[in-house]
């Protein structure tokens, strides 16, 4: 009867002592923004969603001035910092490609927005990625790419969220 009533007891108190860890200040899921720069206006609120969803969200802006060496160190501590990243791709090839093949290299989660109109993903992406239609996701606030990336960093407020979703349905 002790095993019996010891054993879920001692699994609880693991999730309990678990879930308390993760709810500790400090524990911030961090996402770099990839963008082509013509969707700029559309990463800066995209990166605004993010950190009021409580996700620490970073982007390079555009500027024509970067040297080059500077720009690429940049760019990777921001992707070795990462837990995921949310790409924009434009119409055409971009510096977009190279960030996606060094994030997918580094086993980065990767979320992609691309236009209705412009629906090229880069050609370093991997199939299967999650793909959202940028003009859906950006009227309704940026929630449904937020809540992506809570969820599959392990956020216990957002795996509650889903799994009180899935009960009620």
């Amino acid at each position: 009867r002790v095993a019996f009533l010891l054993m879920p007891g001692l699994f609880l108190a693991l999730v309990v002592t678990v879930v308390l860890c993760l709810a500790l200040p400090g524990h911030h899921v961090r996402v770099f923004i990839s963008f082509q720069h013509g969707r700029e206006q559309s990463a800066a609120e995209l990166e605004a969603a993010l950190v009021k969803a409580g996700i620490a969200a970073s982007r390079i802006p555009f500027r024509e001035d970067y040297q080059h060496d500077a720009l690429l160190r940049l760019v990777q501590e921001e992707l070795r910092r990462c837990d995921a990243m949310v790409c924009l791709p434009g119409a055409n090839p971009s510096f977009v490609e190279n960030e996606v093949l060094v994030a997918s290299t580094l086993k980065k989660f990767i979320v992609f927005v691309v236009g209705e109109h412009e629906p090229r993903l880069p050609n370093t992406a991997f199939y299967g990625y999650p793909v959202f239609r940028l003009e859906r996701v950006s009227r309704r606030g940026w929630r449904a790419v937020a809540e992506l990336i809570l969820l599959v960093a392990g956020h216990w407020r957002a795996s509650l969220r889903f799994l009180a979703s899935s009960w009620g349905r």
